[in-house]
């Protein structure tokens, strides 16, 4: 579900109209988060680094109010209560398919639901979600390279693609011994300014510190 905005209440506004209207409102930011912690938790408690990476953005995401509007085909903008995620896997033959899922909050859950949709995708051939309803964000999974910067392919001049990638990489360890993971973000500026990317980095780290904690 989402909530319809109108410009004479949405505090928002301003932002919007001032970078809505351009033709690539889009920026992106890269940022190495910590995952010393999680890495160890994964290992010992051997659950998938990745799914875990998976689940945390999911979460923040829909935490963090801007990285849930959307602007519709005909030029509204909208709030969803809740956006999936979507992403791709790899198949055995080497080609690769969409995915869509829940972000369920019970993490148990969310694995047994992330399988499932593996599983079907996988049988189903190659196939790739666009977001045509909006109400999902896109995620990628890159560990074979690390980075410093990212950009995504967009349709200039689409207005209306106002969905957020958001990808992880490869960490690397650093002199001091820690684990530092590249986390890219590109997001809409209509929506989402700095303090908001802030947000959501916050979120994120986070999520991670209460899973440590309980699986410690």
């Amino acid at each position: 579900m989402f909530l319809e905005m109108q410009k004479e209440t949405w505090a928002g506004y301003p932002m919007y109209q001032q970078f809505g209207t351009m033709d690539i409102p889009f920026y992106s930011v890269t940022v190495m988060l910590e995952v010393t912690e999680l890495l160890r938790v994964s290992q010992v408690r051997e659950i998938s680094f990745s799914t875990l990476c998976l689940y945390s953005v999911a979460q923040a995401v829909n935490s963090v109010e801007g990285f849930r509007y959307r602007v519709l085909e005909d030029g509204r903008v909208v709030l969803h209560d809740l956006v999936r995620l979507a992403y791709v896997i790899r198949m055995p033959d080497g080609r690769i398919t969409g995915v869509e899922a829940h972000p369920y909050k019970d993490f148990e859950r969310f694995c047994r639901e992330q399988r499932e949709r593996e599983q079907e995708a996988a049988a189903n051939g190659p196939q790739f979600y666009r977001g045509s309803d909006r109400g999902v964000f896109f995620f990628s999974n890159v560990p074979w390279l690390s980075f410093t910067s990212g950009s995504q392919p967009v349709n200039i001049g689409r207005r209306y693609d106002s969905i957020p990638r958001l990808t992880i990489g490869k960490y690397v360890i650093d002199a001091g011994g820690r684990a530092l993971l590249p986390f890219n973000m590109h997001m809409h500026h209509g929506f989402v300014d700095g303090f908001s990317a802030g947000d959501l980095v916050q979120a994120v780290q986070n999520i991670w510190s209460e899973f440590c904690e309980e699986h410690s």
